[in-house]
């Protein structure tokens, strides 16, 4: 036994038993203190998961030391460079020293003190945590005092320090974060997607105080600048454009000791994705399972599948409610009375979407045509053939019924997926089918008499499955239009992002874009079968998709962008969407006559067949 340096008798090595606990070499004591800096890097793997991390609590220290005017800037995807500059009341030179050990703080002092938190930061981890993991140089002088203090750190340890000329308040630059920690640093995504957080960390701190002026600025340019003065509806403008702010309405409610007031998205104006929604508690950008919940509530039956509202909600409830001290990254909240918020949510969005409701309007297609064709006189309700092409030389003709017509959406009969099993006869067979088209009901299903009994087709599921087979099947991009007038789309940053990271995807669905500034999307080319209209919602939907399979493998991601293309590109449901008698043949010819066509890229039925028996049961016959 004596003679084990590296093994105990169980088979332990190198000081660990086999069940992984450490030990020493007389195998009984198996518990020690950590080293001050392996403590430090495990706290700032809790509180700095990536650069808008430390952004995020760089800003909420300026936001405490009760700034007016703040600037962030990020270069390299915030890794090579953070810097947060503010106006506040700044530290003396032996606080700002005592600012970066761990539990460092001037905001509580006593247990109870955690019961009534009305600052942001209040653990004094945050610094000490970004510290650990970075090289850090401060600059801080007190208002009203003639000289400042400037501080260097690396990896937590002070480097340097020494009195500076410098502007009243605090400026923090942090470099090359994660430099001591390679397996975080392998963890970054692309530089454009860490932006796109520390952005998103700028835009929500900026809701949540628009009485502060917040100035970002991006890889050297500004990305924008609010005006600090007081109004949320002139901070949401800034953010995020006229079109975004113009979709919103209003919502106050208050029940009991709990206001509810902000914005939400009108019906028409949602997103597809949740990715807009902001929730701020006692000046705290916060995510709520709750507040979720009963603002999507309040939307249900108005809103289609895959859409999501906007909002940017201010909860005001007494700090002792509230438990923000949940989540390492203080980024999550509880309610002590969760029943009570639901309700004050749930009331104050439904009481502004009736209140706001307000009936759609249709755009005149001829309005939205690149090349400002109008379509021949009679052919009211067809699909016109791509939008017409960007040039004006595009054929300006509606679809035929002929399905040999290439320009026909329902021509060719590629391979589809599920229909009732009909034997008909085939299309070059002089002998009539054995169906007969009998119409078109509710706006979008046709009608058709077999010798079984009626089958019902839904005209924009059957469209949809034909458009995604063809554009699966094709080796080439789909047609595209040119726009002679490119579309400029906002979006979420984080949508944006992951837009602008798959270029080559849009490529092939028939996408050209590119970012513009001020979190818009300017949009060149566009499929030709996808209304103009449709366009921002489409590539809403899409960046949503992305977002959510990261880690799909490339080709079930391009399959499911190919979906919601097709979705976009189908003829609509509704009451004027009635097309032609020959285009309804033409249809209902190839579901009818296509064995496998029984189903959407969705997974919705194509075709629903009532029997001869269950229609003559309804009549007791």
């Amino acid at each position: 036994m004596g003679g084990m340096n590296n093994a105990d008798s169980r088979g332990g090595v190198n000081g660990t038993d086999p069940t992984g606990c450490m030990n020493d070499m007389n195998g009984i004591n198996r518990i020690y203190l950590l080293d001050p800096h392996v403590a430090n890097l495990i706290a700032a793997g809790e509180v700095v998961e990536r650069p808008a991390s430390a952004l995020k609590e760089l800003l909420e220290n300026a936001i405490d030391a009760g700034a007016t005017t703040i600037t962030a800037e990020s270069a390299g995807g915030g890794a090579r460079l953070l810097r947060v500059a503010d106006n506040g009341c700044g530290m003396s030179h032996e606080d700002a020293e005592r600012a970066f050990r761990r539990h460092a703080t001037s905001k509580i002092r006593h247990a109870e003190d955690l019961h009534g938190v009305t600052t942001l930061g209040f653990r004094g981890e945050a610094l000490a945590a970004v510290a650990a993991v970075s090289r850090i140089q401060l600059f801080t002088r007190v208002r009203g005092v003639a000289m400042g203090a400037t501080l260097s750190l690396e990896a937590g340890r002070v480097t340097g320090r020494s009195e500076a000329g410098c502007p009243e308040g605090t400026t923090i630059v942090v470099r090359d974060l994660f430099f001591n920690t390679p397996a975080r640093q392998k963890f970054l995504k692309r530089d454009q997607t860490e932006t796109a957080h520390i952005q998103l960390a700028c835009q929500r701190a900026a809701l949540s105080h628009p009485e502060i002026s917040f100035l970002y600025i991006r890889d050297g340019r500004q990305a924008f600048l609010t005006p600090g003065d007081g109004l949320p509806r002139s901070c949401l403008y800034s953010l995020f454009g006229r079109e975004f702010t113009d979709g919103m309405c209003e919502v106050e409610h208050t029940q009991g000791y709990i206001r509810v007031w902000g914005f939400i998205s009108r019906q028409e104006a949602a997103l597809g994705s949740r990715n807009a929604q902001h929730v701020v508690v006692g000046g705290r950008p916060v995510r709520s399972r709750v507040v979720t919940a009963a603002l999507e509530e309040a939307y249900k039956n108005r809103l289609t599948t895959g859409r999501y509202p906007a909002c940017v909600l201010y909860i005001e409830t007494p700090p002792v409610d509230c438990d923000v001290n949940i989540h390492p990254a203080k980024s999550e909240i509880r309610f002590s009375r969760e029943r009570d918020i639901f309700d004050v949510v749930f009331c104050a969005a439904r009481n502004a979407l009736d209140q706001n409701a307000r009936p759609l309007w249709e755009v005149d297609p001829s309005t939205l045509c690149v090349a400002q064709a109008q379509p021949p006189p009679g052919t009211k309700g067809t699909y016109p053939a791509g939008n017409w092409a960007a040039d004006g030389g595009g054929d300006a003709t509606p679809y035929t019924a002929d399905p040999s017509n290439a320009a026909s959406p329902y021509a060719g009969t590629p391979p589809y997926d599920d229909a009732p099993p009909y034997t008909g006869t085939s299309p070059n067979v002089a002998a009539p089918p054995p169906w007969r088209l009998v119409g078109e009901a509710l706006g979008g299903y046709l009608i058709v008499e077999t010798d079984e009994g009626l089958a019902i087709i839904d005209k924009h599921a059957a469209h949809e499955r034909i458009l995604f087979d063809r554009l699966k099947a094709s080796p080439e991009k789909p047609m595209t239009q040119l726009l002679l007038s490119p579309l400029t789309v906002p979006l979420p940053s984080a949508e944006m992002s992951a837009l602008l990271e798959h270029t080559d995807m849009l490529s092939a669905t028939g996408f050209t874009a590119e970012e513009f500034g001020g979190g818009t999307l300017v949009v060149r080319e566009v499929p030709s079968d996808v209304d103009l209209c449709d366009i921002p919602a489409l590539l809403g939907e899409i960046a949503a998709c992305l977002l959510e399979g990261r880690r799909d493998p490339t080709p079930r991601l391009f399959e499911d962008v190919l979906r919601r293309v097709a979705c976009k590109a189908a003829v609509k449901l509704g009451r004027h969407a009635r097309g032609s008698e020959a285009e309804a043949e033409a249809l209902a010819r190839q579901v009818m006559e296509d064995k496998d066509l029984r189903h959407c890229p969705h997974g919705r039925p194509v075709c629903v067949v009532l029997s001869r028996g269950m229609i003559e049961k309804q009549f007791r016959r």
